[in-house]
């Protein structure tokens, strides 16, 4: 069975920037994470086709966390592509694809991850990614760079 989340949002803003949050860490640690269940505390990816990128999470109880992978597709402000793996995750890394679409009054962002090794993996994710894709796009209607 081949199983894909998929999760689709408006921005009110041109698509490089929102290819730009995606891919600076400074907009990063700005917007992955609410303070509550968890916040990012550092983020580096060397943004080429092969290049590895890694966050580091700080949980609700106060516990370090981490989650890496290898940049697939690099294309901006229109695609990125990447694996993800979190060290608390005994499956095998999923990959996660951006696409970032112009619209008349911004971006139509649409993330697809697949590679999930059963259905309880892709309900876990769909319940982390739709809130983060909120999160993004409170980010950047709230600032302007």
């Amino acid at each position: 069975m081949h199983r894909v989340l998929t999760e689709e949002i408006h921005i009110d803003v041109a698509p490089q920037r929102v290819y730009a949050a995606w891919t600076e860490a400074a907009h990063l640690i700005a917007w992955w994470g609410d303070g509550t269940e968890f916040r990012t505390t550092h983020w580096e990816g060397d943004l080429r086709v092969g290049g590895k990128w890694h966050v580091q999470f700080v949980d609700a109880k106060g516990n370090a966390v981490a989650a890496g992978g290898e940049y697939l597709r690099v294309e901006p402000p229109n695609h990125l592509s990447f694996t993800w793996k979190p060290e608390w995750d005994t499956d095998p890394p999923t990959t996660v694809e951006l696409e970032f679409r112009p619209t008349a009054t911004g971006t139509l962002l649409t993330l697809k991850q697949h590679g999930f090794a059963n259905a309880a993996a892709l309900d876990q994710n769909k319940q982390a990614w739709a809130p983060m894709v909120a999160w993004l796009k409170q980010y950047l209607s709230n600032t302007k760079g």
